[in-house]
C-alpha cells in the first residue's frame, strides 16, 4: 500500500529576462518566442499547458540538483505569454523522480504525473501531483506496489476527477509489465485501479496516452512477446469501470508504437511505425489513424516520413485543432540542419482522410545538434506552441526547449515546406487472444492524517538568472543557507555514530524516539556560526524508516535548522518475479530448468515446485539457492505443476512470488524411429497438414545436440515448447495436439546445434 506523499519543492526566483532568448527567430511586430530553460547538466521537457492568463507552463525533469549521478529531479516553469520565465519548482526528493504529463484542471490549476524513486514501497512508484495556478503544491500522492510503477498520461475527467495509465511491475499477471490505469478522484483518491495483461506467453504490455470516450476510455500503448525484440501499437477500448471492451492492433516485424490519443467523436492515435516505413530504407515514418469510438477497423490510416527516421512520442502529440482538423507533432532526421540528427517536425492533417494540409520543420538555428518535439498545443490565439529539448546550444547537455507558431505552424525561420511521403499500414482486431483486466485496491493511498512531511534544512536558495548571448536561463545554488546530506554509517537508538564533513566541532546526542519524532536525534554545532562550506551529516538507522530532528547552532545566534535523516537499514529483499518458463506453458520438458529475476538484497533463494495451488505438497523445496535458476529431473509427464520463489538476505525472507504454472510434455509426444544416425540436421513438413487436433512432426540430427522445438502463432507469441533439452543423433517424430488453441496459421521453428529451419502449419477447427 503506498501513501499519499508531501512532495517537497524548492521555489526558483526567476528573474525576468529583458530580451528574448534566439532574438534572430522574431519577426517586427511578431510575439512567437522561442526559448530554452536550463543548467550546465541536462533538462527535458515532457508536458506543456498554456494558463489562464495566456503564458506557459512545462513541466520535466532536470539533474542539476541531484546528489546522486544520473538522478533526475521534477521541473516545473511558468512563463508569461512572451516565455519569459515566471516562478519555477524544482522537487527535492532523495532519488529519481521524472514529470512526463500534465493537464490544466477546471480550476485553472494543474495536475501532473510521472514517477518518482523518492517515496513508496519500493523501485520506481507514480505520482500525481495537484498545484494552484501559480504552481503552489495542493496535495501530492503516490501510488503502487514494491516493483517498478510509472505513469506516462494523465487527463482531467468529465466529473473533475483524474485518469491516469502507464505500467507497473508490481500488479497483475506474470510476465510483467502490464499496463496499469487508474481512475482518480478529484482529491486524487482511488476510484479503481486496474492492470491489463495480454494472455499470451512471456507478453509485456505497456500504456503511454490515455483519453475519455463517452461512457468510457481509449488507452493507447505498446506490447509484445519477449519470444521476438519487436513491440506492436495497441489501441483498447474500457468502458467506465475500467471494464474491456476490444483492442486494435498494429503488428508487423518491427517496432510499431503508439503515444498520443484524443477524441473528437471518432478516436485518432498517433505515434510511429518501423514496419511500414514509407521509404525502402526508412527505420522508423510517424502513423496516425483515425477509428470509431466503439471497438471496430479504423475508418483511415495514414503513414508519414521520408528517407530518414521519424517519430512521435509524447502523449500530447496529437491535438484537434479549432477548425476540427488536427495536428500532430514529433521530429524528423531527414529535414533540417545537422541530418540525420532530429528537428521539430508539425504537421496539420485533413481529419477526412488525414491528407497533408501543411508540414514544417523547425530547426533552432545554428541547430546542428538535436532537437526532439513531445507535447503540442494550439495556443489562445490560435497558433501552435510545442515543448521539448535541445542540446544544440545554450548552457550544456540537454535543455528544455519552447517554441510557437503562427496559425499556419510557420515561424521566420523554418525548412521549406515539403510535405512528406504517405503511405499507409494494416490494423487487426486483436481477436485471437483475451486481455485479462485486475482490479488492484492496494493502489488505495491513506488519509491525510497519515502524512508526514520531509524538511531538508529549509532548502538551499535557488536563483535564477540570465546570461549573455541569446539569454539562456541559468539555473543555480548559491551559499545562502548550507545543505546537509544524510546517509552513510550506522546509528542506534540512544548511541550515535555520526561523521561530519568537513571536520568541525560538533556536539552530537541521540534519545529514543520512532519514525518522525522530533527528539529523534540532535546534532549541535558547537562553532561561533555554521561553516562558510557545506556540511555533510552521515547518518544511517538501523531500521529503514525516515526520522526527524534538528541540528543547532550550539554557540548561539543561529535559528535552529530542520534535518530529515533516513536510511536503508537491513530490510528483507524484494518479492522475486518468475521469468522462464512463462505461466500457463505447455509442453515443458520433464527435466526443466526454473529462473527468476534477481531481487535486490538477497543472498540465496528459495524454490518450490507442487503439483497443488495451495502448495499443500511439495515436489521441489529447495533453499539456500545462491543463482536465480534451478534445474530439476524426474517430473511426471502430461502434468500441470506450480511454482514459486522467495528470497532471504540477514534481515529476513521476502514473501513468495506470485504462483506460476507450466504442463510437461506428454508421454507419447517425442519418439525416436530408428537408430539409424542421419547424415544432415533436417526438419519436415508436418502430416497431416491441415490437421485437427493433433498433427507429427519429423526431425533429423546427426550428431548430439541440445534441441529446442517450439511452436508460435502468427504473431510470433510461443504456444508450446515441444522438445528442450539433450538429444542423441536419430531421426525424431513429435507429436503436436492443439486441442486448447484456436484454429488458424501456426508457426514451427526448430534449433539444434546452430541448425535452425521454420515452418508453416494449419490447424483447421
Amino acid at each position: 500500500m503506498k501513501q499519499i506523499v508531501t512532495f517537497l519543492f524548492v521555489v526558483l526566483n526567476l528573474l525576468l529576462i529583458s530580451q528574448p532568448l534566439f532574438a534572430q527567430f522574431m519577426q517586427p511586430g511578431t510575439n512567437l518566442p522561442c526559448r530554452t530553460y536550463g543548467t550546465e547538466s541536462s533538462e527535458r521537457a515532457f508536458a506543456l499547458v498554456q494558463s489562464s492568463d495566456f503564458g506557459y507552463v512545462l513541466a520535466g525533469w532536470t539533474s542539476a540538483f541531484t546528489t546522486a549521478p544520473n538522478d533526475t529531479n521534477v521541473l516545473i516553469i511558468k512563463t508569461d505569454s512572451l516565455g519569459v520565465p515566471i516562478t519555477a519548482r524544482i522537487s527535492i526528493g532523495p532519488a529519481a523522480e521524472e514529470a512526463h504529463s500534465m493537464v490544466r484542471t477546471t480550476d485553472d490549476g494543474y495536475a501532473v504525473t510521472g514517477w518518482t524513486k523518492s517515496y513508496g514501497a519500493g523501485g520506481s512508484d507514480i505520482f500525481v501531483l495537484k498545484l494552484d495556478a501559480n504552481l503552489n503544491l495542493q496535495w501530492g500522492r503516490v501510488y503502487g506496489g514494491e516493483e517498478n510503477d510509472q505513469a506516462y498520461s494523465i487527463i482531467q475527467t468529465s466529473d473533475d476527477g483524474y485518469a491516469v495509465t502507464g505500467w507497473t511491475n508490481s500488479f497483475g499477471d506474470n510476465p510483467k509489465p502490464n499496463i496499469i490505469v487508474m481512475k482518480l478522484l478529484q482529491n486524487g483518491d482511488v476510484q479503481w485501479a486496474k492492470a491489463y495483461a495480454r494472455q499470451v506467453p512471456q507478453h509485456k504490455d505497456e500504456g503511454y496516452g490515455i483519453t475519455e470516450l463517452p461512457g468510457g476510455y481509449a488507452v493507447v500503448g505498446r506490447f509484445h512477446c519477449a519470444i521476438y525484440p519487436d513491440w506492436d501499437a495497441f489501441l483498447m477500448y474500457l468502458d467506465s469501470i475500467g471494464n474491456f471492451l476490444g483492442t486494435e492492433v498494429l503488428w508487423g516485424p518491427k517496432d510499431d508504437e503508439a503515444y498520443s490519443v484524443t477524441f473528437d467523436g471518432n478516436i485518432e492515435v498517433a505515434g510511429w511505425t518501423g514496419t511500414y516505413g514509407v521509404t525502402p530504407d526508412d527505420s522508423a515514418s510517424i502513423f496516425v489513424a483515425n477509428f470509431p469510438p466503439t471497438p471496430g477497423p479504423p475508418i483511415w490510416r495514414n503513414v508519414y516520413g521520408w528517407e530518414n527516421e521519424e517519430k512521435v512520442m509524447d502523449d500530447k502529440s496529437l491535438i484537434v485543432t479549432n477548425d476540427g482538423n488536427y495536428a500532430v507533432s514529433g521530429w524528423t532526421c531527414s529535414a533540417g540542419p545537422g541530418v540525420p540528427n532530429p528537428n521539430f517536425l508539425i504537421m496539420k492533417l485533413n481529419s477526412s482522410n488525414g491528407s497533408v494540409i501543411w508540414s514544417r520543420v523547425h530547426p533552432s538555428i545554428p541547430g546542428a545538434n538535436s532537437e526532439e518535439a513531445y507535447p503540442m498545443i494550439q495556443t489562445l490565439n490560435g497558433g501552435y506552441a510545442i515543448a521539448g529539448y535541445t542540446n544544440s546550444f545554450g548552457l550544456g547537455g540537454d535543455d528544455f526547449h519552447f517554441l510557437t507558431l503562427d496559425q499556419d505552424g510557420n515561424r521566420p525561420v523554418c525548412v521549406l515546406d515539403t510535405m512528406p511521403i504517405i503511405g499507409t499500414c494494416d490494423w487487426m482486431v486483436d481477436s485471437m487472444y483475451v486481455w485479462e483486466a485486475n482490479p488492484d485496491t492496494t493502489l488505495m493511498p491513506l488519509s491525510d492524517a497519515m502524512v508526514q512531511s520531509v524538511i531538508v534544512c529549509g532548502g538551499p536558495t535557488i536563483t535564477v538568472g540570465s546570461l549573455s548571448g541569446f539569454g539562456n536561463v541559468l539555473i543555480n545554488t548559491t551559499s545562502a543557507e548550507k545543505s546537509y546530506t544524510v546517509e552513510g554509517s550506522d546509528l542506534t537508538p540512544a548511541s550515535g555514530n555520526i561523521t561530519v564533513t568537513p571536520p568541525t566541532s560538533f556536539e552530537v546526542s541521540t534519545s529514543e524516539g520512532g519514525p518522525y519524532s522530533s527528539s529523534a536525534i540532535t546534532i549541535a554545532y558547537s562553532g561561533g556560526s555554521l561553516a562558510s562550506t557545506p556540511v555533510y551529516v552521515v547518518f544511517k538507522p538501523t531500521l529503514a524508516q525516515l526520522y526527524s530532528g534538528n541540528i543547532t547552532n550550539a554557540g548561539g545566534g543561529a535559528t535552529t535548522k530542520n534535518v530529515a535523516v533516513s536510511g536503508t537499514g537491513t530490510v528483507p529483499p524484494a518479492t522475486p518475479t518468475l521469468a522462464s518458463p512463462s505461466n500457463g506453458a505447455t509442453g515443458v520438458s520433464t527435466s526443466p530448468t526454473l529462473s527468476w529475476n534477481t531481487s535486490s538484497g538477497a543472498t540465496s533463494y528459495q524454490l518450490q515446485v507442487s503439483t497443488s495451488s495451495e502448495f499443500s505438497t511439495t515436489v521441489v523445496d529447495q533453499s539456500g539457492i545462491s543463482d536465480t535458476s534451478y534445474s530439476i529431473t524426474g517430473l511426471a509427464n502430461n502434468t500441470l505443476y506450480y511454482w514459486r520463489v522467495n528470497a532471504t538476505n540477514e534481515g529476513g525472507t521476502s514473501s513468495f512470488s506470485n504462483t506460476s504454472s507450466f504442463t510437461t510434455v506428454g508421454p507419447t509426444s517425442v519418439e525416436q524411429l530408428d537408430s539409424d544416425i542421419p547424415l544432415t540436421f533436417a526438419l519436415y513438413q508436418n502430416y497431416p497438414n491441415p490437421f485437427n487436433p493433433s498433427t507429427i512432426i519429423e526431425y533429423h540430427i546427426p550428431y548430439q545436440a541440445f534441441v529446442k522445438l517450439n511452436v508460435f502463432d502468427i504473431l510470433g507469441c510461443e504456444v508450446a515448447v515441444l522438445v528442450n533439452e539433450n538429444k542423441s543423433p536419430g531421426r525424431y517424430n513429435v507429436t503436436f495436439d492443439a486441442s486448447n488453441l484456436p484454429g488458424g496459421i501456426y508457426l514451427y521453428h526448430v534449433q539444434a546445434g546452430n541448425f535452425q529451419e521454420t515452418r508453416k502449419l494449419v490447424l483447421l477447427k
